[in-house]
């Protein structure tokens, strides 16, 4: 899973989670699109301090996605 890249000065972010999203499309798992059910359902969303360089975010099935600040050391490092 490809990180989330967040700019130097963003505070608040969000993000739909590929892993959901791909279990879904393809019936993994036991899963699927229930009547009703959109990308809101799967997206998730926070806020990241300006001084934090790296963090994770976690959906509400569990999966985590790594959140880089563009510019930081761990983000040219990923790259």
């Amino acid at each position: 899973m490809k990180p989330l890249f967040v700019k130097p000065d963003q505070l608040y972010y969000q993000s739909v989670c590929g892993r959901c999203l791909e279990e879904k499309n393809e019936h993994r798992n036991g899963r699927g699109w229930w009547p009703g059910e959109s990308l809101e359902d799967i997206t998730t969303r926070g806020k990241i301090d300006a001084d934090i360089v790296l963090d994770w975010v976690v959906c509400p099935y569990g999966h985590r996605r790594l959140i880089l600040r563009e510019g930081s050391e761990p983000a040219r490092n990923f790259r």
